[in-house]
């Protein structure tokens, strides 16, 4: 643990003999050389929080070279765009150019005349170039567009059943819908997704994250903000232009004759919590009609393929400090640019407004995650266990009381549910490593009233061994996302098949410093409020620094020990997955929690299917045998699964294993 002391506020006792002037006097001269008590706490950070910063900064200060200076990096990175848009850019859309920009220059009220340029010579002169280029080192397409659906063709197969697709979290695009003045100007443009997110990003900062950002209270759009998802097989089929998703899939389909009449995409809005998505948008009564109108006009069984929403210990990071693996991940340089252009606080606003993502919480606390002791994917002869999910490098330890890390009921399976029985405020930064049910409950502390009152209302995170409390859940949203709280339905013939990958180092714990400071003007009001399952609230304001420290709190991405185990890189422990989801979400309930008859009471038949991570490293992507979380989508084995149960196959599917997982689950607290 990083610890620096509170500082104490300065006084001064007026003497018997002191005259009122010189103690004005004296009080102004305070006033002018001694910063206020908030702005000393917000410009007091531990050194560590930037120290990975300083080699940066004392490289920009001794010297400028002029590869570091504005007058050649403004030049460079206009250069660098220009190069990474004509990477990206299609053939046929050259021609289209001059009239784009002719709007563009509109749009900001730019008078311009522009000379009439024929750009058709230059658009088969590009061709050309591209056509030079192999195509395993395009970004966009890779050789292998059709080629799993051309051998599932070759043997007979074609569509049998209707296909309904479910992207992951972030993976559809958002378009405003907004019509208030100030927000006219993005009407049905993409703020999610796509080219245009990047110009928003860049020239209309505030904005863009303002139509982003969801009412703290209600998780709905903000007065005169509406977002929705776009629609269509182009929601998610590529992020951006060359970066795809889902597209890899919708190709291979289309050859065994799949088109708009049997394969839809259901884009959502992922910022969402599933209760608001269905209140909102009724985003599950147009997937239930979606499915059933397929069953009655084809008279077959509906094959849906979802991805990702695993529970991540990244998305419990991104929610304490806006960080996560993929940030601290960064080079000096990188990390520098990213904190000066879109900071931790402004990452943290988004994170914890966009209730959906909290979804992706740890869930099944201790008996699932392991303890101080042990975790059930530990390495063997391990140094640490993945069992604390939130470890501190100790330096001046400060006792912590059991009360203050007290798991609340809801991250218990209780039927109450609390949006407050947390750390207390009130108390010092901890001094020992937390397990999951204590991560939680501190992550909570550290959070605003709001945010608990979302998660407590939305979410629930234990686990229930109880059969009949199990029959009780299905009629409450809040246990929905949890499927250890959650029973599959009864439906006998319905097959499961769970295919991931393996083999990718993966954020599975991770180290965290913190530090005490001084309540600032822009903290957040603190309240140790309670909540029940009418949504009424009642507790105590604590919002007074003179009776409690507050404590900021960061990855420790100052530490990095590769050679200990597990590794720690930049502050995150490593352990197994598929670089994003560790291997016990993945794989735990697949191979053993679904195999007991009180959370698959009807015996649905469970097929797990591992693949192994084997990119190639020339390309971007990883080519044909990459298992990456997202890259996956385009891989032949994961194309070829779909397919062949698209086509009435899936009977030649087996169970597959190449990580230690049965194992692993074995190790999991099921029954006591």
């Amino acid at each position: 643990m990083i610890h620096r002391t509170k500082a104490k506020a300065s006084t001064h006792t007026q003497s018997d003999d002191q005259s009122g002037t010189d103690t004005q006097s004296q009080a102004s001269e305070e006033a002018n050389n001694t910063p206020s008590r908030s702005k000393k706490a917000r410009v007091r950070r531990g050194d560590s929080e930037y120290k990975r910063f300083d080699t940066l900064r004392q490289f920009l200060q001794d010297g400028r070279r002029f590869y570091a200076r504005t007058r050649f990096l403004f030049p460079f990175g206009i250069l660098l765009g220009l190069v990474l848009g004509l990477i990206f850019v299609e053939p046929s859309s050259l021609p289209d150019i001059p009239a784009h920009f002719a709007v563009f220059l509109e749009d900001y009220d730019i008078s311009l005349s522009l000379p009439q340029i024929d750009l058709s010579r230059v658009q088969a002169e590009w061709k050309r170039l591209i056509s030079t280029i192999p195509e395993p080192w395009k970004l966009n397409t890779d050789g292998r567009e059709f080629q799993v659906g051309d051998e599932i063709k070759a043997r007979g197969l074609e569509a049998t059943y209707p296909v309904v697709l479910i992207p992951g979290v972030i993976s559809t695009s958002l378009e405003s819908w907004s019509t208030s003045p100030e927000y006219r100007q993005f009407f049905r443009q993409k703020v999610w997704g796509g080219f245009p997110m990047i110009s928003q990003v860049t020239f209309n900062r505030e904005k863009w994250m303002s139509m982003l950002l969801l009412d703290p209270v209600t998780g709905l759009d903000p007065k005169g903000v509406k977002v929705r998802a776009s629609e269509g097989f182009d929601a998610a089929s590529s992020f951006i232009q060359g970066f795809w998703i889902w597209s890899k899939v919708i190709e291979n389909l289309a050859v065994v004759n799949y088109d708009t009449d049997n394969l839809v995409l259901a884009p959502y809005d992922w910022r969402l919590s599933m209760y608001n998505l269905e209140q909102r948008d009724g985003y599950f009564s147009r997937l239930k009609t979606t499915i059933e109108g397929f069953k009655k006009r084809q008279k077959r069984k509906c094959v849906i393929a979802a991805h990702s929403m695993g529970s991540t210990t990244k998305a419990m990071a991104a929610l304490l400090s806006g960080e996560m693996k993929d940030t601290v991940d960064l080079n000096p340089a990188g990390a520098y640019v990213l904190e000066r252009f879109f900071s931790k606080k402004e990452r943290q606003s988004l994170f914890r407004s966009w209730a959906g993502g909290a979804s992706m919480w740890v869930k099944g606390g201790n008996a699932v995650w392991g303890d101080a002791t042990f975790a059930p994917d530990d390495e063997e002869d391990g140094r640490h266990t993945h069992g604390e999910l939130i470890a501190f490098r100790q330096t001046a330890p400060i006792p912590l009381d059991d009360k203050d890390a007290e798991t609340p009921p809801f991250m218990q399976g209780q039927a109450q549910t609390a949006a407050a029985q947390v750390p207390k405020q009130n108390t010092a930064p901890v001094s020992r490593n937390l397990t999951a049910d204590e991560a939680g409950a501190w992550i909570l502390g550290h959070t605003p009233l709001t945010f608990r009152k979302m998660i407590a209302t939305n979410y629930s995170y234990g686990i229930e061994r109880d059969e009949e409390a199990l029959k009780r859940n299905d009629m409450d949203h809040t246990k929905w996302t949890n499927p250890l709280e959650i029973r599959l339905p009864a439906a006998p013939s319905l097959q499961f098949y769970c295919v991931y990958g393996h083999g990718k180092e993966t954020e599975v714990s991770t180290w965290y410093a913190t530090e005490l400071y001084e309540q600032g003007d822009d903290d957040a009001l603190v309240d140790l409020e309670v909540c029940t399952k009418d949504n009424t609230c009642s507790g105590q304001d604590l919002d007074s620094p003179r009776h409690m420290p507050f404590s900021r709190s960061w990855i420790d991405s100052d530490y990095t020990n590769e050679g200990t185990s597990p590794k720690v890189r930049n502050g995150v422990k490593l352990g197994e997955g598929d670089g994003t989801v560790s291997l016990l979400s993945l794989g735990a309930m697949c191979v053993e929690g679904w195999k007991r008859k009180r959370w698959n009471p009807a015996g649905i038949k469970i097929t797990t299917v591992e693949l192994p991570h084997r990119p190639e490293v020339t390309l971007p992507r990883g080519g044909a045998n990459t298992s990456d979380h997202v890259d996956i989508l385009g891989s032949n084995a994961l194309n070829e699964i779909i397919l062949k149960v698209a086509t009435g196959a899936g009977g030649e599917i087996r169970d597959n294993y190449v990580s230690r997982i049965r194992e692993y689950a074995k190790r999991i607290r099921w029954d006591a």
